[in-house]
């Protein structure tokens, strides 16, 4: 760089201080004799983008936890990165996302990551952790590990970090959903390939707009191309092809290239193939809606989860019992996945007798037979009852209809001790700073099944089965008596309509 350009670039940066000023670009090389020059305007208005990395003066005066999510990859270049998300409601109850920071790390081992967040939340002074959203990779379970044990020592953790670690769903999603679209290889790389061709050119699209009009089918959609490595861009693009098999026919009449090109490569897709993308549309668009839902940042989602997981348990039993063998099988498997991960309750079921009654062993009998409770983060079954609108009502609702009545009652009454534990816990950390004496937690709730009498929500729009499901199982109930602030919670009506902080 000359010394003019630097000499110009310090200037410049001078002008920008003050709004308003003008800029000779050529002020440092006039001559006598030269013509004069433009000036330009340069405005100090600073752009938005910065007001995303701005450090937070009054973070911690401005909201009592945060939440962290983080993930990591390798670059062509084999250089390592990790980018670490701050997610926190402030005192205003708006929901608020931050890039803490993007940085290169030196490796992906559990240790290396976790020291990579401890120094950032260090350079950004935070200590006050709630969650740390992690993928399933076994690293983080080692990183999660080592966060958990440097705020247990600096005395900032709930629980003792016995909740830090959120397992992210909408990969447990991707691992269950992989496992169909491996089965249906052959029908996905058919309509792949076909699709592909048509996109290839101008005047191929064009033709095949052309079949669509003689086969006279109406639908908006438009053919799109996916990323194999991305399930959910799978889905559209067979979701969206699938409506055209008549032009796929059609364009094969009158394009004589195409079925040579594709039996060249995969294939032509045939009827039976369309019939396996039909079923696995109908499959996967249940997962993409819930990981669409899930995945939102804009909005709160941890009470959105545990109904979606009902609908979709429901769903997958149903599809099990399915006549079809190959659609039967394809949803055995998935929801095995997804026990792997949200707790296979009949393994408790052989004893449960043995151990009911016996709070410890009940416990020690959750950690080890229900899918190992390590990987079931309760606080997603907390927010359900905290949702004004749900409560304990809707927990225990949805854990009878995924399963039998003694697995469903194991798990209200961990759901109990968990929100017990909790209120104890932030009683204990309030405490200090309140000058009311606060009661002691002695609820009647966690040892009683009876549930308050709630009116029945107004209709709006379609309803899922679990919330017509719901609406029966509200007649049912009875009324507990409670004691302390929670109890009164727990015992007021749900509230009727939607809230816009619930809004997904």
């Amino acid at each position: 760089m000359s010394t003019h350009s630097t000499e110009m670039s310090d200037y410049e940066d001078e002008a920008i201080q003050n709004e308003g000023v003008s800029v000779d670009a050529n002020a440092s090389s006039k001559t006598p004799g030269a013509s004069k020059s433009k000036k330009r305007k340069i405005s100090r208005t600073k752009s938005e983008v910065w007001d995303h990395f701005t450090k937070f003066e009054n973070l911690k005066s401005s909201c009592a936890r945060v939440s962290l999510t983080t993930d990591s990859w390798t670059s062509l270049q084999r250089v390592n990165y990790m980018c670490l998300t701050l997610h926190y409601i402030d005192n205003e109850w708006k929901l608020h996302k931050r890039i803490l920071n993007f940085c290169p790390i030196s490796s992906h081992k559990g240790e290396d990551i976790g020291k990579a967040i401890e120094k950032c939340l260090r350079d950004w002074g935070l200590d006050n952790v709630f969650t740390i959203t992690v993928d399933n990779a076994s690293s983080n379970d080692v990183a999660t590990g080592y966060l958990r044990k440097k705020f247990n020592n600096l005395g900032s953790s709930i629980l003792d970090g016995k909740f830090l670690h959120m397992r992210c769903i909408a990969h447990i999603v991707n691992l269950a959903v992989n496992d169909a679209l491996k089965e249906n290889n052959e029908s996905i790389c058919r309509v792949r390939g076909a699709v592909r061709y048509v996109r290839q050119s101008p005047s191929r699209l064009q033709k095949f707009k052309e079949c669509i009009q003689m086969e006279k089918i109406q639908s908006k959609a438009l053919l799109s191309l996916d990323v194999c490595t991305r399930w959910n861009s799978t889905y559209l693009m067979l979701d969206s092809a699938q409506k055209f098999e008549r032009a796929f026919e059609r364009f094969e009449e009158l394009d004589p290239h195409y079925g040579h090109d594709l039996l060249n490569s995969e294939g032509i897709p045939d009827h039976d193939d369309w019939e396996n993308v039909r079923r696995l549309c109908m499959f996967l668009g249940h997962f993409y809606d819930l990981t669409v839902k899930v995945s939102g940042s804009l909005y709160v989602t941890s009470n959105t989860y545990f109904p979606e997981i009902c609908e979709v348990y429901s769903i997958l039993r149903d599809w099990i019992k399915s006549r079809d063998s190959h659609f039967s099988s394809m949803a055995q498997r998935m929801k095995d996945k997804f026990d792997k991960y949200w707790g296979n309750v009949d393994k408790m079921k052989d004893k449960f007798d043995k151990y009911w009654g016996n709070v410890d062993k009940m416990n020690m009998l959750l950690y080890v037979y229900w899918g190992n409770v390590d990987k079931m983060n309760m606080l997603l079954y907390v927010a359900t009852v905290l949702d004004p609108r749900r409560k304990y009502v809707y927990a225990d609702f949805c854990f009878k209809r995924m399963y039998s009545n003694d697995e469903a009652s194991i798990l209200s009454k961990k759901l109990r001790q968990v929100m017990m534990d909790l209120f104890n816990e932030y009683k204990r950390l309030h405490e200090s700073s309140s000058s009311s004496v606060v009661e002691t937690f002695q609820s009647n709730e966690i040892v009683s099944e009876d549930m308050p009498s709630i009116p029945q929500p107004p209709k709006k729009g379609k309803q899922k089965a679990v919330n017509k499901e719901f609406m029966k199982y509200l007649e049912e109930i009875g009324c507990a008596n409670q004691i302390t602030e929670l109890d009164k919670y727990i015992t007021e009506q749900l509230e009727n309509g939607d809230f816009p902080f619930f809004q997904a």
